[in-house]
């Protein structure tokens, strides 16, 4: 039964991951058999997204917990239609708090869910939702620009759209934009934490090294494969 529902989570990953004008790269390490991290993109209606969520702790529950968000979000998305065009991060996580805030409330109400959804077109990317700060290495300056999130973890009210808001930024040609859950943050260094800074010391050593995104991936979850894993680590 665990080797089914790892087999589960795993396939509702996206295989091969892509978006327009962009190369993509991704990995996700879970502590135990099943995970609570998620991440998806998206292509719905000729729209881009690009979502990812952590429940804290892992195991079957944190995993089930996210395979309800992620179900969610795409159902959102895929039954809008013509109007889902218009949909905006912000709306989008709303709708999905409130299709599965009971449900994930019954199963861990003990656990906070952060998530945070990211809508791409073209060189701007809108987002909302309340994660890690995002990471972005801006190739002009050769420095890495970080990007707080806000507003409310997933399943703690029945309506979430008036604690939730839209931000948008801009990508420039040779950017590289990093997403990654607190396993990543939380890492082991020298008897330290990683950290945000540290994170995001180590996305600019290799990405003024490579600009492929499989090797800053490959880079950031190296540091994983050295010891045990405490928490699941996802990295995009």
């Amino acid at each position: 039964e665990m080797d089914l529902a790892t087999k589960i989570q795993t396939v509702l990953l996206p295989n091969e991951p892509d978006l327009p004008s962009y190369r993509i790269s991704a990995s996700m390490i879970p502590a135990s058999s099943v995970g609570g991290d998620y991440y998806d993109v998206l292509h719905v209606d000729g729209v881009q997204w690009i979502l990812i969520g952590d429940v804290s702790g892992h195991g079957v529950t944190a995993g089930l917990t996210m395979m309800l968000v992620q179900t969610a979000a795409r159902t959102v998305l895929s039954s809008a239609g013509e109007r889902g065009r218009e949909i905006t991060p912000k709306q989008l996580l709303s709708r999905v708090n409130a299709a599965v805030r009971g449900s994930i409330e019954k199963m861990s109400s003990d656990r906070y869910r952060a998530g945070m959804a990211l809508r791409v077109e073209k060189n701007v990317v809108s987002c909302a939702g309340l994660h890690q700060d995002v990471l972005v290495y801006r190739k002009r300056s050769a420095s890495v620009e970080r990007i707080e999130t806000r507003g409310i973890w997933l399943g703690l009210v029945d309506d979430i759209s008036d604690l939730l808001d839209d931000d948008s930024f801009e990508m420039a040609e040779g950017d590289t934009l990093l997403l990654y859950t607190d396993g990543v943050t939380e890492l082991a260094v020298d008897s330290e934490l990683l950290g945000t800074d540290g994170l995001a010391a180590l996305l600019q050593r290799l990405a003024d090294g490579s600009a492929f995104p499989e090797v800053i991936v490959n880079g950031v979850t190296d540091r994983v494969r050295g010891g045990p894993v405490k928490d699941d680590v996802t990295v995009l």
